[in-house]
C-alpha cells in the first residue's frame, strides 16, 4: 500500500508543477501582451499628439501671417521700412 500512494503523490505534485508553470507562461504571456498593448497605444498617441501640434503650429503660422498682412495693409509700412524704423530708434 505504502507503494501505490508514493506514485499517487508523485503524479499529483507533477500535475501541480505541470499546471502551475502553464499558468506563469501564460501570466508571462498576458504581460507581454498587455505591455505591447500599452507601448502600441502610447505610440499612437504621441503621434496623435505630435500631429495636432503641427496642426497648431501651422494654424497659428497662418492666423500670424494673415494678422500680419493685415497690419501692413492697414499701416503701409512693410516689413522693409519696419526694419529701417526699428533700427533707427537704437
Amino acid at each position: 500500500e505504502g507503494q501505490l500512494r508514493f506514485p499517487f503523490w508523485a503524479m499529483l505534485a507533477g500535475l501541480l508543477c505541470s499546471a502551475s508553470a502553464r499558468l506563469e507562461k501564460k501570466n508571462a504571456l498576458q504581460t507581454y501582451e498587455c505591455r505591447t498593448k500599452i507601448k502600441r497605444r502610447t505610440q499612437v498617441m504621441m503621434k496623435d499628439l505630435a500631429d495636432e501640434t503641427v496642426l497648431e503650429s501651422r494654424e497659428m503660422s497662418t492666423t500670424t501671417r494673415i494678422y500680419q498682412e493685415s497690419s501692413t495693409a492697414e499701416t503701409g509700412v512693410f516689413n522693409s521700412e519696419r526694419d529701417e524704423l526699428d533700427t533707427s530708434d537704437y
